[in-house]
């Protein structure tokens, strides 16, 4: 049991008083067992990896890619903040436990429908960094640009949520048939970037290039990384119910609190909390 106790004290001459003390569970211990839930082993999937948009990340979409086909094992035993920020969260039955790998939070599995989490998502792992984007005029177009901020010392349960979301964005890009997943189709997706032409057009993307908004994030990771944001936003108050160890309550909370923003004056109003 954890969170805010009251402590009961009663002396030998009978004096009583009460202390409130807060109680934090051991993050990455596992004591709780779930049920293995396997992830996809579809023969059909074959991701296509001739696009020079994901030519530079070749080797990471492969190895996912035979992650999400293969299977990942010994996955009955999850950590406990996986199990509590889930239940917290209400994603239980949504996301599974992948283990470690290497400095990837978590990935989404197409054909399987299996959002994988991984250690790095551990409230003890290192603090996470949010791209922040606006919507600028270039070319005539308003299109969705890099503001050169960043969300700093996203952590805890707030990494947790972001994280989820993100991933839950590429799954219902995907299922819409929007996100082709390093697949395309020369005729309705011209820079080869896996989102369909006509729906760039409507969000502030460029079909012309894979890289609307920067050189170093793919417009379908754009897409995600902003409704990470807005997620964040809506789920500030979340803190308050994060008890584990490394996590949000636990010790003196960092200042600012919860997150801090690289820009000396950050553009509040103007960063994207979802795609226009």
């Amino acid at each position: 049991d954890f969170g805010k106790k009251k402590v009961l004290f009663e002396s030998k001459q009978g004096k009583v008083d009460y202390a409130e003390v807060e109680v934090f569970y051991p993050a990455d211990a596992a004591n709780h067992s779930i049920s293995e839930v396997p992830a996809s082993k579809n023969p059909e999937f074959r991701p296509c990896l001739t696009l020079a948009c994901w030519e530079g990340d070749l080797s990471r979409c492969l190895s996912l890619g035979s992650m999400c086909t293969n299977g990942v094992p010994s996955r009955a035993e999850v950590p406990n903040w996986l199990y509590y920020y889930s239940h917290a969260y209400g994603v239980a039955g949504e996301v599974s436990w992948g283990g470690s790998y290497g400095n990837e939070y978590a990935a989404f599995c197409p054909f399987s429908g299996d959002i994988l989490l991984f250690a790095q998502l551990s409230p003890c792992s290192p603090v996470r960094e949010v791209p922040l984007f606006v919507l600028q005029e270039r070319g005539g177009r308003n299109l969705i640009t890099y503001s050169n901020d960043d969300l700093r010392g996203v952590r805890g349960f707030h990494k947790f949520i972001g994280v989820v979301e993100h991933e839950r964005t590429h799954k219902s890009l995907w299922q819409q048939g929007i996100d082709l997943f390093c697949c395309s189709d020369a005729d309705s997706d011209r820079d080869g970037d896996g989102l369909l032409d006509s729906w760039e057009i409507q969000h502030g993307l460029d079909p012309t290039t894979c890289f609307t908004a920067h050189g170093t994030f793919r417009d379908g990771e754009v897409v995600a990384l902003i409704r990470e944001y807005g997620a964040l936003l809506q789920n500030k108050e979340k803190w308050k119910e994060d008890w584990a160890e490394c996590g949000l309550q636990h010790r003196i909370p960092a200042s600012p609190f919860p997150w801090t923003y690289s820009a000396a004056h950050p553009r509040l109003d103007d960063y994207l909390t979802d795609i226009p």
